[in-house]
Protein backbone atom coordinates (compact mmCIF):
# COMPACT_ATOMS: atom_id res chain seq x y z
CA UNK A 1 0.00 0.00 0.00
CA UNK A 2 1.37 2.90 -0.83
CA UNK A 3 1.64 6.15 1.98
CA UNK A 4 -0.36 8.58 -0.45
CA UNK A 5 -3.29 6.47 -0.15
CA UNK A 6 -3.69 6.75 3.25
CA UNK A 7 -6.75 8.77 4.23
CA UNK A 8 -5.78 12.88 4.73
CA UNK A 9 -1.91 11.62 3.73
CA UNK A 10 -0.86 15.13 3.29
CA UNK A 11 -2.22 16.87 6.23
CA UNK A 12 -0.84 13.78 8.53
CA UNK A 13 2.61 14.86 6.66
CA UNK A 14 2.12 18.20 7.09
CA UNK A 15 0.94 17.87 10.65
CA UNK A 16 4.16 15.51 11.40
CA UNK A 17 6.68 17.94 9.44
CA UNK A 18 5.50 21.07 11.96
CA UNK A 19 5.83 19.33 14.94
CA UNK A 20 9.67 18.29 14.06
CA UNK A 21 9.77 21.43 13.19
CA UNK A 22 9.27 23.01 16.64
CA UNK A 23 11.14 20.48 17.99
CA UNK A 24 14.25 21.17 15.13
CA UNK A 25 13.89 25.03 16.62
CA UNK A 26 13.68 24.04 20.25
CA UNK A 27 16.92 21.47 19.72
CA UNK A 28 18.88 24.36 18.25
CA UNK A 29 17.60 26.76 20.84
CA UNK A 30 18.98 24.33 23.39
CA UNK A 31 22.81 23.63 21.63
CA UNK A 32 22.81 27.79 21.52
CA UNK A 33 22.47 28.09 25.68
CA UNK A 34 25.11 26.12 26.39
CA UNK A 35 27.41 28.03 23.96
CA UNK A 36 26.49 31.66 24.77
CA UNK A 37 27.51 30.68 28.23
CA UNK A 38 30.93 29.84 26.83
CA UNK A 39 31.56 33.11 25.12
CA UNK A 40 32.51 34.67 28.30
CA UNK A 41 34.80 31.73 29.34
CA UNK A 42 36.84 31.38 26.90
CA UNK A 43 38.28 27.41 27.26
CA UNK A 44 41.50 26.41 28.19
CA UNK A 45 42.80 25.42 25.06
CA UNK A 46 42.33 29.19 23.82
CA UNK A 47 43.57 30.87 27.32
CA UNK A 48 47.30 29.21 26.70
CA UNK A 49 47.03 30.14 22.96
CA UNK A 50 46.06 33.60 23.60
CA UNK A 51 48.26 33.94 26.64
CA UNK A 52 51.29 32.93 24.78
CA UNK A 53 50.68 35.36 22.11
CA UNK A 54 50.63 38.21 24.43
CA UNK A 55 53.66 36.91 26.24
CA UNK A 56 55.89 35.97 22.97
CA UNK A 57 56.06 40.19 22.41
CA UNK A 58 58.13 40.55 26.27
CA UNK A 59 61.12 39.96 24.50
CA UNK A 60 60.75 41.86 21.35
CA UNK A 61 62.68 44.80 22.07
CA UNK A 62 64.88 43.55 23.38
CA UNK A 63 65.79 41.52 19.94
CA UNK A 64 66.15 45.04 18.42
CA UNK A 65 69.34 46.12 18.25
CA UNK A 66 69.15 49.73 16.98
CA UNK A 67 68.17 51.95 19.60
CA UNK A 68 65.94 54.50 18.08
CA UNK A 69 64.29 51.51 16.45
CA UNK A 70 64.18 49.94 19.77
CA UNK A 71 62.62 52.99 21.29
CA UNK A 72 60.05 53.54 18.71
CA UNK A 73 58.74 49.78 18.82
CA UNK A 74 58.94 49.50 22.91
CA UNK A 75 56.44 53.34 22.66
CA UNK A 76 53.96 51.68 19.99
CA UNK A 77 53.34 48.24 21.63
CA UNK A 78 53.19 50.25 24.69
CA UNK A 79 50.40 52.25 23.72
CA UNK A 80 48.79 49.28 22.33
CA UNK A 81 49.44 47.24 25.76
CA UNK A 82 47.86 50.12 28.02
CA UNK A 83 44.35 49.64 25.76
CA UNK A 84 44.44 46.25 25.80
CA UNK A 85 45.09 46.10 29.18
CA UNK A 86 42.04 48.55 29.94
CA UNK A 87 39.61 46.63 27.52
CA UNK A 88 40.69 43.47 29.16
CA UNK A 89 39.88 44.94 32.89
CA UNK A 90 36.41 46.46 32.04
CA UNK A 91 35.42 43.52 30.23
CA UNK A 92 31.74 43.02 31.53
CA UNK A 93 32.29 38.81 31.20
CA UNK A 94 35.18 38.74 33.76
CA UNK A 95 34.40 38.57 37.25
CA UNK A 96 35.36 41.81 39.34
CA UNK A 97 38.14 40.16 41.60
CA UNK A 98 39.61 38.99 38.23
CA UNK A 99 39.94 42.09 36.35
CA UNK A 100 41.40 44.55 39.52
CA UNK A 101 45.15 44.44 38.70
CA UNK A 102 47.84 42.83 40.06
CA UNK A 103 50.83 43.89 42.99
CA UNK A 104 53.54 46.13 41.92
CA UNK A 105 55.47 45.17 40.08
CA UNK A 106 59.19 44.36 41.35
CA UNK A 107 62.45 45.04 40.32
CA UNK A 108 62.74 41.68 38.65
CA UNK A 109 60.00 42.47 36.40
CA UNK A 110 61.53 45.90 35.37
CA UNK A 111 64.96 44.03 34.90
CA UNK A 112 63.50 42.15 32.33
CA UNK A 113 61.62 43.79 30.10
CA UNK A 114 60.75 46.85 31.62
CA UNK A 115 56.68 48.72 31.82
CA UNK A 116 56.10 46.51 28.43
CA UNK A 117 57.22 43.61 30.26
CA UNK A 118 54.87 43.86 33.31
CA UNK A 119 51.53 45.28 30.88
CA UNK A 120 52.16 41.69 29.06
CA UNK A 121 52.22 39.75 32.21
CA UNK A 122 48.58 41.56 33.50
CA UNK A 123 46.79 40.64 30.69
CA UNK A 124 47.72 37.54 30.25
CA UNK A 125 47.29 37.13 34.06
CA UNK A 126 43.68 38.58 33.78
CA UNK A 127 42.84 36.31 30.75
CA UNK A 128 44.02 34.15 33.08
CA UNK A 129 41.98 34.59 36.04
CA UNK A 130 38.82 34.78 34.00
CA UNK A 131 38.41 30.81 33.81
CA UNK A 132 35.76 28.62 35.89
CA UNK A 133 38.70 27.63 38.96
CA UNK A 134 36.58 24.87 40.06
CA UNK A 135 37.29 23.17 36.53
CA UNK A 136 40.67 24.34 36.01
CA UNK A 137 42.79 21.44 36.11
CA UNK A 138 46.60 21.10 37.33
CA UNK A 139 48.18 22.37 34.15
CA UNK A 140 46.53 25.68 34.51
CA UNK A 141 47.94 26.17 37.95
CA UNK A 142 51.20 25.47 37.35
CA UNK A 143 51.15 28.03 34.44
CA UNK A 144 49.25 30.31 37.02
CA UNK A 145 52.18 30.35 39.42
CA UNK A 146 54.60 31.47 36.42
CA UNK A 147 52.45 34.34 35.75
CA UNK A 148 52.28 35.29 39.48
CA UNK A 149 55.83 35.23 40.24
CA UNK A 150 57.05 37.41 36.96
CA UNK A 151 55.40 39.94 38.58
CA UNK A 152 56.59 39.11 42.24
CA UNK A 153 53.56 37.94 43.83
CA UNK A 154 55.22 35.24 45.83
CA UNK A 155 52.53 34.34 47.61
CA UNK A 156 49.75 33.96 45.29
CA UNK A 157 52.19 31.95 43.11
CA UNK A 158 52.73 29.48 45.76
CA UNK A 159 49.09 29.36 46.68
CA UNK A 160 48.26 28.23 43.04
CA UNK A 161 50.95 25.31 43.93
CA UNK A 162 48.95 24.34 46.84
CA UNK A 163 45.81 23.78 45.23
CA UNK A 164 44.70 20.02 45.27
CA UNK A 165 45.02 19.18 41.33
CA UNK A 166 48.61 20.26 41.41
CA UNK A 167 49.26 18.40 44.68
CA UNK A 168 47.05 15.26 43.59
CA UNK A 169 48.45 15.15 39.52
CA UNK A 170 51.70 16.97 39.21
CA UNK A 171 53.76 16.12 42.45
CA UNK A 172 56.99 16.73 40.70
CA UNK A 173 55.97 20.32 39.61
CA UNK A 174 55.43 21.32 42.62
CA UNK A 175 58.19 20.10 44.56
CA UNK A 176 60.61 21.89 41.80
CA UNK A 177 58.64 25.44 41.56
CA UNK A 178 57.82 25.74 45.52
CA UNK A 179 61.75 26.36 46.32
CA UNK A 180 62.59 27.96 42.98
CA UNK A 181 59.87 30.42 43.67
CA UNK A 182 60.22 30.88 47.10
CA UNK A 183 63.93 30.75 47.80
CA UNK A 184 65.25 30.94 44.14
CA UNK A 185 67.39 27.85 44.74
CA UNK A 186 66.94 24.01 43.64
CA UNK A 187 64.87 21.61 45.46
CA UNK A 188 67.97 19.52 47.62
CA UNK A 189 69.19 16.67 46.05
CA UNK A 190 67.93 17.70 42.54
CA UNK A 191 69.89 18.36 39.46
CA UNK A 192 70.03 20.39 36.89
CA UNK A 193 69.30 17.83 34.30
CA UNK A 194 66.14 16.27 36.23
CA UNK A 195 64.87 19.75 36.58
CA UNK A 196 64.67 20.83 32.96
CA UNK A 197 63.40 17.47 32.29
CA UNK A 198 60.61 17.99 34.54
CA UNK A 199 59.90 22.03 33.05
CA UNK A 200 59.78 20.40 29.80
CA UNK A 201 57.49 17.75 30.72
CA UNK A 202 54.83 20.16 32.30
CA UNK A 203 55.25 23.14 30.94
CA UNK A 204 55.48 24.48 26.46
CA UNK A 205 56.18 27.83 25.24
CA UNK A 206 56.98 31.04 26.99
CA UNK A 207 56.37 28.97 30.36
CA UNK A 208 59.05 26.65 29.61
CA UNK A 209 61.31 29.36 28.57
CA UNK A 210 60.80 30.94 31.48
CA UNK A 211 60.49 28.12 33.91
CA UNK A 212 64.18 27.01 32.04
CA UNK A 213 65.29 30.18 32.90
CA UNK A 214 64.14 29.87 36.85
CA UNK A 215 66.23 26.44 36.76
CA UNK A 216 69.61 28.06 34.55
CA UNK A 217 69.59 30.97 37.12
CA UNK A 218 68.96 28.97 40.13
CA UNK A 219 71.73 26.53 38.92
CA UNK A 220 74.64 29.33 38.28
CA UNK A 221 74.35 28.76 34.58
CA UNK A 222 75.18 31.53 33.33
CA UNK A 223 76.20 30.86 29.93
CA UNK A 224 73.28 28.59 29.55
CA UNK A 225 70.42 31.04 30.80
CA UNK A 226 72.35 33.77 28.13
CA UNK A 227 72.21 31.42 25.30
CA UNK A 228 68.75 30.71 26.47
CA UNK A 229 67.47 34.54 26.24
CA UNK A 230 69.50 35.07 22.82
CA UNK A 231 67.27 32.11 21.65
CA UNK A 232 64.19 33.97 23.44
CA UNK A 233 65.12 37.22 21.63
CA UNK A 234 65.41 35.83 18.08
CA UNK A 235 61.88 33.68 18.17
CA UNK A 236 60.30 37.19 19.29
CA UNK A 237 61.34 38.58 16.65
CA UNK A 238 60.91 35.69 14.07
CA UNK A 239 57.38 35.37 15.59
CA UNK A 240 56.55 39.14 15.15
CA UNK A 241 57.66 38.95 12.04
CA UNK A 242 55.83 36.34 10.97
CA UNK A 243 52.41 37.90 12.48
CA UNK A 244 53.33 41.15 10.48
CA UNK A 245 53.38 39.32 6.90
CA UNK A 246 50.09 37.60 8.23
CA UNK A 247 48.48 41.29 9.19
CA UNK A 248 49.79 42.56 5.74
CA UNK A 249 48.55 39.57 3.63
CA UNK A 250 44.82 39.40 5.48
CA UNK A 251 44.87 43.39 5.06
CA UNK A 252 45.05 43.16 1.50
CA UNK A 253 43.17 40.39 1.26
CA UNK A 254 40.52 42.44 3.20
CA UNK A 255 40.41 45.23 0.51
CA UNK A 256 40.86 42.87 -2.62
CA UNK A 257 37.79 41.26 -0.91
CA UNK A 258 35.89 44.46 -1.73
CA UNK A 259 36.97 44.84 -4.72
CA UNK A 260 35.70 41.35 -5.84
CA UNK A 261 32.35 41.69 -3.66
CA UNK A 262 31.66 45.11 -5.76
CA UNK A 263 32.56 42.98 -8.88
CA UNK A 264 30.81 39.84 -8.29
CA UNK A 265 27.39 40.03 -9.88
CA UNK A 266 29.78 41.25 -13.68
CA UNK A 267 32.04 38.23 -12.41
CA UNK A 268 29.59 35.71 -12.06
CA UNK A 269 27.48 36.81 -15.07
CA UNK A 270 30.34 36.51 -17.66
CA UNK A 271 32.13 33.57 -15.84
CA UNK A 272 28.82 31.90 -14.30
CA UNK A 273 25.79 29.26 -15.89
CA UNK A 274 22.20 28.66 -15.40
CA UNK A 275 20.90 27.11 -12.44
CA UNK A 276 18.56 24.15 -12.64
CA UNK A 277 15.45 24.94 -10.34
CA UNK A 278 14.62 21.50 -8.73
CA UNK A 279 10.84 20.30 -8.74
CA UNK A 280 10.50 18.99 -5.78
CA UNK A 281 7.77 19.93 -3.19
CA UNK A 282 9.31 22.50 -0.17
CA UNK A 283 7.19 21.19 2.28
CA UNK A 284 8.49 17.46 1.42
CA UNK A 285 12.32 18.48 1.03
CA UNK A 286 12.11 20.20 4.01
CA UNK A 287 10.61 17.13 6.08
CA UNK A 288 13.71 15.47 4.92
CA UNK A 289 16.27 17.86 5.67
CA UNK A 290 14.65 17.82 9.10
CA UNK A 291 15.23 13.81 9.19
CA UNK A 292 18.60 14.31 8.08
CA UNK A 293 19.66 16.59 10.98
CA UNK A 294 18.55 14.32 14.07
CA UNK A 295 19.74 11.31 12.21
CA UNK A 296 23.28 12.74 12.32
CA UNK A 297 22.86 14.21 15.88
CA UNK A 298 21.49 10.66 17.26
CA UNK A 299 24.68 8.62 15.29
CA UNK A 300 27.21 10.67 16.19
CA UNK A 301 25.97 10.45 20.09
CA UNK A 302 25.64 6.97 19.43
CA UNK A 303 29.35 6.17 17.97
CA UNK A 304 30.69 8.91 20.75
CA UNK A 305 28.51 6.54 23.45
CA UNK A 306 29.96 3.09 22.37
CA UNK A 307 33.87 4.58 21.39
CA UNK A 308 33.38 6.79 24.75
CA UNK A 309 36.60 8.63 23.51
CA UNK A 310 37.49 12.12 22.39
CA UNK A 311 35.36 14.32 19.12
CA UNK A 312 38.86 13.45 16.93
CA UNK A 313 37.97 9.68 17.40
CA UNK A 314 34.66 9.75 17.00
CA UNK A 315 34.53 12.07 13.37
CA UNK A 316 37.22 9.93 12.25
CA UNK A 317 35.33 7.08 12.67
CA UNK A 318 31.82 8.56 11.87
CA UNK A 319 32.00 10.96 9.67
CA UNK A 320 32.19 9.41 6.49
CA UNK A 321 30.08 6.84 6.71
CA UNK A 322 27.58 9.04 8.50
CA UNK A 323 28.05 11.69 5.60
CA UNK A 324 27.49 8.86 2.65
CA UNK A 325 24.26 7.83 4.48
CA UNK A 326 22.74 10.98 4.73
CA UNK A 327 23.81 11.91 0.77
CA UNK A 328 22.21 8.54 -0.12
CA UNK A 329 18.64 9.28 0.95
CA UNK A 330 18.62 12.94 -0.26
CA UNK A 331 19.65 11.14 -3.83
CA UNK A 332 16.57 8.45 -3.08
CA UNK A 333 14.26 11.65 -1.94
CA UNK A 334 15.29 13.12 -5.61
CA UNK A 335 15.22 10.30 -7.41
CA UNK A 336 11.26 9.55 -5.82
CA UNK A 337 10.36 12.64 -7.21
CA UNK A 338 11.87 12.08 -10.72
CA UNK A 339 14.31 14.42 -10.19
CA UNK A 340 17.68 14.56 -11.49
CA UNK A 341 21.38 15.37 -10.07
CA UNK A 342 21.93 18.23 -12.10
CA UNK A 343 19.38 19.46 -10.01
CA UNK A 344 21.44 19.32 -6.80
CA UNK A 345 24.11 21.51 -8.96
CA UNK A 346 25.99 18.44 -9.11
CA UNK A 347 27.49 17.96 -12.84
CA UNK A 348 30.18 19.06 -15.09
CA UNK A 349 31.60 22.66 -14.61
CA UNK A 350 32.96 24.64 -17.18
CA UNK A 351 36.65 25.16 -16.53
CA UNK A 352 35.72 28.68 -16.09
CA UNK A 353 33.82 28.73 -13.61
CA UNK A 354 36.91 27.38 -11.42
CA UNK A 355 37.92 31.24 -11.05
CA UNK A 356 34.67 31.53 -8.98
CA UNK A 357 36.29 29.38 -6.20
CA UNK A 358 39.01 31.39 -5.37
CA UNK A 359 37.29 34.71 -6.37
CA UNK A 360 34.49 34.22 -3.99
CA UNK A 361 37.58 33.03 -1.14
CA UNK A 362 38.89 36.54 -1.65
CA UNK A 363 35.15 37.61 -0.79
CA UNK A 364 34.74 35.86 1.70
CA UNK A 365 37.45 37.58 3.56
CA UNK A 366 35.97 40.72 3.51
CA UNK A 367 32.29 39.56 3.96
CA UNK A 368 33.81 37.88 7.46
CA UNK A 369 35.98 40.45 8.74
CA UNK A 370 33.35 43.21 8.24
CA UNK A 371 30.89 41.46 10.05
CA UNK A 372 33.16 40.24 12.94
CA UNK A 373 33.53 43.96 13.20
CA UNK A 374 29.77 44.44 13.36
CA UNK A 375 29.73 41.65 16.45
CA UNK A 376 32.93 43.42 18.54
CA UNK A 377 31.78 47.33 18.13
CA UNK A 378 27.69 47.42 17.15
CA UNK A 379 26.47 43.96 18.19
CA UNK A 380 28.80 44.17 21.59
CA UNK A 381 29.19 40.44 21.33
CA UNK A 382 32.85 39.06 21.63
CA UNK A 383 34.26 37.37 18.51
CA UNK A 384 34.80 34.08 20.70
CA UNK A 385 33.92 31.35 18.46
CA UNK A 386 32.74 28.23 20.67
CA UNK A 387 33.01 25.43 17.86
CA UNK A 388 34.16 22.03 18.85
CA UNK A 389 36.46 21.78 15.76
CA UNK A 390 38.20 24.67 16.32
CA UNK A 391 39.02 23.47 19.54
CA UNK A 392 40.12 20.16 18.34
CA UNK A 393 42.52 22.03 15.65
CA UNK A 394 44.68 23.98 18.45
CA UNK A 395 45.08 21.18 20.67
CA UNK A 396 48.40 19.17 20.20
CA UNK A 397 48.15 16.09 17.93
CA UNK A 398 50.19 13.57 15.78
CA UNK A 399 50.90 14.09 12.28
CA UNK A 400 48.72 11.61 10.68
CA UNK A 401 44.96 13.00 13.16
CA UNK A 402 46.56 16.60 11.61
CA UNK A 403 46.20 15.51 8.31
CA UNK A 404 42.98 13.53 8.85
CA UNK A 405 41.75 16.69 10.80
CA UNK A 406 42.48 18.98 7.35
CA UNK A 407 40.92 16.75 4.86
CA UNK A 408 37.99 16.62 7.38
CA UNK A 409 38.07 20.69 7.46
CA UNK A 410 39.30 21.44 4.06
CA UNK A 411 37.68 18.73 1.97
CA UNK A 412 35.03 16.48 3.38
CA UNK A 413 32.83 18.88 5.43
CA UNK A 414 32.63 21.88 2.31
CA UNK A 415 31.23 19.27 0.49
CA UNK A 416 28.94 17.85 2.51
CA UNK A 417 27.70 21.09 4.08
CA UNK A 418 27.12 22.62 0.13
CA UNK A 419 25.64 19.51 -1.14
CA UNK A 420 23.01 19.43 2.35
CA UNK A 421 22.33 23.50 2.48
CA UNK A 422 23.08 24.92 -1.04
CA UNK A 423 22.59 22.00 -3.36
CA UNK A 424 19.36 20.79 -1.55
CA UNK A 425 17.78 23.32 0.82
CA UNK A 426 18.72 26.68 -1.12
CA UNK A 427 17.48 25.10 -4.50
CA UNK A 428 14.31 23.51 -2.97
CA UNK A 429 13.56 26.71 -1.04
CA UNK A 430 14.13 28.73 -4.19
CA UNK A 431 11.80 26.95 -6.31
CA UNK A 432 8.96 27.87 -4.49
CA UNK A 433 9.56 31.36 -3.21
CA UNK A 434 12.74 32.69 -5.39
CA UNK A 435 16.73 33.80 -5.31
CA UNK A 436 17.03 35.96 -2.63
CA UNK A 437 14.46 34.58 -0.07
CA UNK A 438 16.27 30.93 -0.68
CA UNK A 439 19.89 32.54 -0.56
CA UNK A 440 19.07 34.26 2.75
CA UNK A 441 17.00 31.77 4.60
CA UNK A 442 19.24 28.57 3.91
CA UNK A 443 22.71 31.39 5.36
CA UNK A 444 20.47 31.78 8.65
CA UNK A 445 19.94 28.01 8.81
CA UNK A 446 23.30 27.29 7.88
CA UNK A 447 24.82 29.36 10.74
CA UNK A 448 22.28 28.25 13.39
CA UNK A 449 23.10 24.51 12.77
CA UNK A 450 26.68 25.61 13.85
CA UNK A 451 25.40 26.69 17.03
CA UNK A 452 28.43 29.15 17.28
CA UNK A 453 26.82 32.45 19.11
CA UNK A 454 30.20 34.65 18.08
CA UNK A 455 29.70 33.34 14.50
CA UNK A 456 26.15 34.28 13.83
CA UNK A 457 26.57 37.34 11.94
CA UNK A 458 29.99 36.51 10.04
CA UNK A 459 28.62 32.76 9.20
CA UNK A 460 25.36 33.90 7.89
CA UNK A 461 27.26 36.62 5.59
CA UNK A 462 29.80 33.55 4.02
CA UNK A 463 26.12 31.47 3.84
CA UNK A 464 25.09 34.53 1.75
CA UNK A 465 27.69 34.62 -0.42
CA UNK A 466 28.32 30.93 -1.03
CA UNK A 467 24.41 30.49 -1.94
CA UNK A 468 25.10 33.57 -4.25
CA UNK A 469 27.63 31.91 -5.76
CA UNK A 470 25.64 28.83 -6.60
CA UNK A 471 22.60 30.97 -8.11
CA UNK A 472 24.32 32.59 -10.14
CA UNK A 473 26.40 29.62 -11.55
CA UNK A 474 24.33 26.60 -11.01
CA UNK A 475 27.18 24.96 -10.14
CA UNK A 476 27.78 23.57 -6.67
CA UNK A 477 31.54 23.03 -7.18
CA UNK A 478 32.25 26.62 -7.32
CA UNK A 479 30.60 26.85 -3.35
CA UNK A 480 32.71 23.69 -2.48
CA UNK A 481 36.12 25.30 -3.68
CA UNK A 482 35.39 28.99 -1.86
CA UNK A 483 33.95 27.23 1.48
CA UNK A 484 36.77 24.83 1.10
CA UNK A 485 39.18 27.22 0.44
CA UNK A 486 37.87 29.20 3.60
CA UNK A 487 38.37 26.20 6.11
CA UNK A 488 41.64 25.72 5.36
CA UNK A 489 42.91 29.47 5.72
CA UNK A 490 41.04 28.88 9.23
CA UNK A 491 42.59 25.40 9.68
CA UNK A 492 46.11 26.90 8.84
CA UNK A 493 46.19 30.14 10.47
CA UNK A 494 44.64 28.44 14.05
CA UNK A 495 47.51 25.70 13.51
CA UNK A 496 49.93 28.64 12.80
CA UNK A 497 49.38 30.13 16.08
CA UNK A 498 49.34 26.93 18.03
CA UNK A 499 52.52 26.51 16.41
CA UNK A 500 54.08 30.33 17.71
CA UNK A 501 52.85 29.61 20.98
Amino acid sequence: MQLSKIPHYRLIKNILIFIITIIWIYTIIARFMPAFGEVGKITQDRVILATDIYLRFSNLPDSIEDPELKKTLTTVLSGMLDKELEEVRENKALDTQAASPPKKVTNKSQDRAGDLHSKIIQIALTIYKNQDIGKAGAGYFCRLAILENELGNKQEAAAALNEEPVIKEKPECRKLMLPLIQTGRLPDGMKPEDAKNIIGMNYNGWFRDTGMEMVLAAAGDKSGLAALKDAERKEAYKFFINLALLGMLLFLGFFLGLLGVILLPLLTKWLGGTFTAPQWPLIDAWGVFLVIFFLRNWLFELVNYVVSSSLLITLLIAYIPVSILLISIVLYFVRAYGGKIKELGIGLMHPKSLFLGPIGFICAIFTVASLSLVNLYIAKAPNVSTNPILEQVITNMNTYEMVFLFILVGVLAPAFEEFLFRGFLLGSIRSAWGRWPAILLSAVIFSLMHADPAGILPIIGIGVLLGYLYDRTGSLWVAIITHAMWNSMVFLLARFFYGMA
